[in-house]
C-alpha cells in the first residue's frame, strides 16, 4: 500500500520564510546591483549618443507630453491593462 505524504510541515515552514522578508543583506545586494544596472545604462547610452547634435528638444517635450498624459489617463481607470484614447 503507498503511504501519502504530507506537505502542512514544508508548506508552513515556506509561509514562515515568506513572510520575514528578504533582509537587510537581501536589500543592500538588490540596491548595489540596481545602482550599477541604471548606472551601466547612462555609461552606455551617454556612449552612444555623444557623436549626436540635436538642434531642438522639442521632440523629448512632446514624448514627455504624451507620456504624462499616457499614465494620467491609466491612473484614472481601474484596469490594468493601457486604454489608449
Amino acid at each position: 500500500m503507498a503511504t501519502v505524504a504530507t506537505t502542512t510541515a514544508s508548506t508552513s515552514a515556506v509561509h514562515d520564510k515568506f513572510a520575514k522578508g528578504p533582509g537587510l543583506m537581501g536589500t543592500l545586494i538588490f540596491v548595489v546591483v540596481l545602482i550599477v544596472g541604471v548606472s551601466y545604462i547612462g555609461y552606455s547610452l551617454s556612449r552612444d549618443l555623444v557623436d549626436l547634435h540635436m538642434t531642438s528638444a522639442l521632440p523629448y517635450i512632446l514624448l514627455g507630453v504624451a507620456l504624462l498624459w499616457l499614465w494620467h489617463s491609466n491612473s484614472s481607470t481601474d484596469s490594468t491593462t493601457p486604454q489608449m484614447p
